[in-house]
């Protein structure tokens, strides 16, 4: 799509009502924001204010596709609507992933709302932002998810305290003996839930679970 949607061609698309047209209104929105000195005009507290209204009364009809595309486009962008952001981070994983990651509009009492609201996956991926604060780390070590541990071991950025990396170390031991556990009980009651401990453990993909073992000072963890 052209730069080049103007206020009046956005004006005309607002009028419409069929999934394109939104998407092209949505996307429009966007490109206008950022082109030539929009961005830092948008940033201005009352433009800000216009701009949540306006997405979030998109977004709240807009298709998944179309949302996916947003949350790609806004991933990176330091002027979009906090309200907006923050809610794309709680949307399905698949749309939530790029802007967890590299959102500059999610501040640390963002990720530990999402910490304690959102899904595992949602969890997983605040786990992996690049640079992830104290606060967040704090809570992550408070939940004690094994998954998301997992994640935060293999966060090399992460903001981690002498402290904090020795509750860390302190939780990997503790999980590798649950899934030791977890592992025998699987293997004399297959079927019966024995492995529920292990799967969701092991959420998080394998080189998190590497970086786990590596902590916890395991040779190796149950198939």
């Amino acid at each position: 799509m052209s730069v080049a949607l103007n206020s009046e061609s956005l004006l005309d698309l607002a009028k419409s009502r069929s999934p394109a047209d939104r998407e092209r209104l949505l996307l429009g929105v966007v490109e206008l924001c950022e082109a030539g000195s929009g961005a830092e005009a948008v940033r201005q507290p009352q433009v800000q204010a216009s701009l949540n209204s306006i997405f979030l009364s998109l977004v709240v009809e807009a298709e998944r596709e179309i949302r996916q595309k947003l949350a790609s486009k806004l991933a990176h962008a330091e002027w979009a609507p906090p309200a907006l952001i923050n809610v794309l981070a709680l949307d399905e994983i698949e749309i939530a992933r790029p802007v967890i990651a590299a959102s500059p509009v999610l501040r640390d009492h963002d990720l530990v709302r999402l910490l304690a609201e959102a899904t595992i996956e949602h969890q997983i991926e605040v786990a992996r932002r690049p640079h992830l604060g104290a606060p967040a780390v704090a809570a992550i070590l408070k939940q004690s998810e094994p998954a998301v541990l997992a994640a935060l071991c293999g966060n090399p950025t992460a903001e981690l305290s002498p402290a904090d990396m020795a509750r860390l170390v302190d939780k990997a031991r503790q999980i590798a003996a649950l899934i030791d556990a977890a592992g025998y009980r699987r293997a004399r009651s297959r079927g019966r839930g024995g492995d529920r401990l292990a799967h969701a453990s092991l959420a998080a993909d394998n080189s998190d679970t590497r970086h786990l073992q590596s902590l916890s000072g395991r040779a190796s963890w149950p198939r």
